[in-house]
C-alpha cells in the first residue's frame, strides 16, 4: 500500500482470491482508521485471475471502507478479466472504475 495525497493506493497481485482479500482487509481497514484517506484506490492492473466470489469479496471490502467515510475506487482491470466478469454478471455496484491509476488520480483530483 502506498499513500499519495488523498489516496491510499492498494496494489493487488496476480491471482486474487477470497482468502487473500480477507487477509489484507484488516490491514487496509486498520490503515484507513489510523490515517484517513479520501480515496481507497484498488489497483487491479496486475490481477490476472478473479472469479465472481473473489470480486464480491473485493466489493465487500470496498463497502467497508465506504462505511468508514472513504470513497472506494478501482482501476486497471485487464480487458480479458473485465470481459469474463461481465459475462458472469458482475457489475460495479456504484464504485467508480477507471482505466488505470494515473487516470483515476487525475480525474478525482480535478
Amino acid at each position: 500500500m502506498n499513500r499519495m495525497n488523498d489516496f491510499l493506493i492498494i496494489t493487488l497481485f496476480a491471482h486474487l482470491t477470497v482468502e487473500s482479500i480477507a487477509e489484507m482487509s484488516q490491514q487496509i481497514l486498520g490503515d484507513l482508521e489510523e490515517r484517513y484517506s479520501r480515496f481507497a484506490l484498488f489497483d487491479l492492473s496486475a490481477v490476472k485471475l478473479m472469479d465472481t466470489d473473489d470480486y464480491s469479496a473485493l466489493i465487500s471490502l470496498s463497502r467497508r471502507a465506504e462505511l468508514m467515510g472513504v470513497t472506494p475506487v478501482m482501476a486497471g482491470f485487464k480487458p480479458e478479466l473485465a470481459a469474463a466478469l461481465a459475462t458472469l454478471g458482475a457489475h460495479s455496484h456504484g464504485i467508480a472504475i477507471y482505466a488505470n491509476v494515473e487516470i483515476a488520480i487525475a480525474e478525482l483530483q480535478a
